[in-house]
């Protein structure tokens, strides 16, 4: 007879954090490239605005969503993932007021930008961390399901827009986004946010003791150690910024998720007007969109139970290779059959991949500084988030055709690939040490 086992009780209150996560990325998905592809050809259409006025506006938020980010990091994890997020549900409906209500460019580009920041720079780097804080073994999984949210909501609300710009009008549209994200998020966040299991008298996972890792386990993790960090489950290893930022994983991630950002933010922002363009009807291809992020959501799901047997860069490898793929379908597809492929292939792979990015820093890296550590990574990403769209929108004036951004796109998406194989376990400088002091608010 062996060591005990970790015993997991009937209801654990993580799957509680893991709901909330799900409603945050919901709400923030509001001012996300999917749904934001949606206004494109009817704000343009009524306000006489190029898609480069429309798309720099979302650059510019979304640079100055990485540029936050460290801040929004360090804050994270010094007051808890519960003030951050009840705070960004009330600035989300804000920004969204502000949208249905402009009237000139600098307008938009204050409440768009006010949105792309509060959802880039803060509920994408306060749901994975809050998620992380609560799982360890069973993290994938976790993972998927509260960034399923996100994809739901793309589901879900680009037909709804596409239906309320039909009968009412942009600006109705975004008004009851902006009502939306009033009554979901911030009441949500305050009420049932904890940050970490600790402070509920629990474990990660909601184990009831810490067992030793059978011998079995010990096995796979030598095995896999070339392909994903070989952490005994139920423990992480606690690394600070300073350390992690001395790795050539840290920046093989790095370059590889700003180049995947740049290629998916690029795709999806553009992939509406682009199946209008190859002579999709409107309401084929919001359905297509639908489908698009239907698929997104299994994908988070199920590339999270992935997470959890595989080594994790060597599917985040594949990933990127069948989005480069689903990029030059999209490019031609003039047929309903061609772009439900695209969907069903992109949704697939984009889904997969926030969930495996984001499990995979934080197997890395472990929970203790995991907000500082991927909010110091965001400036970067963003920056790469806005070049996409931008420099498609800019294309697409300029010579009328996607055929050279989208081409671009699925090149990139395969250097991402190639990167993230050399994002290998982290090892310490000799000699440096992996105790690492809790934050001060860790426990808020």
């Amino acid at each position: 007879m062996g060591s005990a086992e970790v015993t997991i009780p009937r209801v654990y209150y993580g799957w509680v954090i893991v709901g909330v996560g799900w409603v945050a990325m919901w709400v923030g998905a509001f001012v996300a490239t999917s749904p934001f592809s949606t206004f494109l050809t009817p704000m343009s259409e009524d306000l006489g605005w190029s898609n480069t006025t429309l798309n720099g506006a979302q650059a510019v938020g979304t640079i100055l969503a990485g540029l936050l980010s460290p801040l929004a990091g360090q804050l994270i994890d010094r007051y808890g993932t519960r003030v951050i997020l009840t705070v960004a549900g009330l600035a989300m409906s804000a920004a969204l007021f502000v949208c249905a209500s402009v009237q000139e460019p600098w307008q938009f580009v204050v409440g768009f930008s006010l949105g792309r920041v509060l959802f880039q720079g803060v509920i994408q780097i306060a749901t994975p961390t809050a998620v992380a804080n609560w799982f360890s073994r069973l993290r994938g999984r976790a993972t998927g399901l509260a960034l399923m949210g996100n994809a739901a909501s793309v589901a879900v609300c680009v037909p709804l827009i596409q239906y309320v710009v039909d009968t009412s009008g942009w600006r109705a549209a975004w008004t009851i986004l902006a009502v939306m994200a009033l009554v979901l998020l911030a009441p949500t966040a305050a009420l049932f946010l904890r940050n970490r299991p600790e402070d509920l008298g629990l474990l990660p996972d909601g184990a009831t003791a810490a067992a030793p890792q059978p011998a079995a386990s010990r096995q796979t993790a030598r095995q896999t150690d070339s392909g994903d960090p070989a952490r005994e489950r139920g423990h992480d290893p606690p690394w600070r910024l300073g350390q992690a930022l001395r790795t050539r994983t840290f920046w093989c991630l790095l370059s590889a998720g700003g180049l995947s950002s740049l290629a998916v933010a690029g795709v999806t922002t553009h992939q509406m007007p682009l199946l209008l363009q190859n002579g999709l009807a409107p309401g084929v291809a919001a359905s297509m969109v639908s489908a698009y992020a239907v698929c997104w959501t299994l994908g988070g799901v199920g590339w999270g139970f992935v997470a959890e047997r595989l080594p994790v860069r060597f599917a985040l490898a594949f990933i990127y290779v069948v989005g480069a793929v689903a990029t030059l379908v999209v490019l031609h597809a003039d047929t309903p059959t061609p772009a439900l492929v695209f969907a069903v292939l992109y949704g697939l792979t984009v889904g997969g991949g926030s969930t495996l990015e984001a499990v995979i820093w934080a197997d890395y890296y472990g929970r203790t500084s995991l907000g500082s550590i991927r909010g110091f990574a965001r400036p970067f990403l963003m920056i790469a988030n806005s070049i996409g769209p931008l420099s498609a929108g800019m294309a697409v004036d300029a010579l009328g055709s996607y055929e050279l951004p989208y081409t671009g796109f699925a090149a990139v998406a395969c250097l991402a690939a190639i990167l993230v194989l050399f994002a290998g376990t982290p090892r310490r400088a000799p000699g440096e040490s992996a105790r690492v002091a809790r934050p001060a608010g860790g426990g808020r």
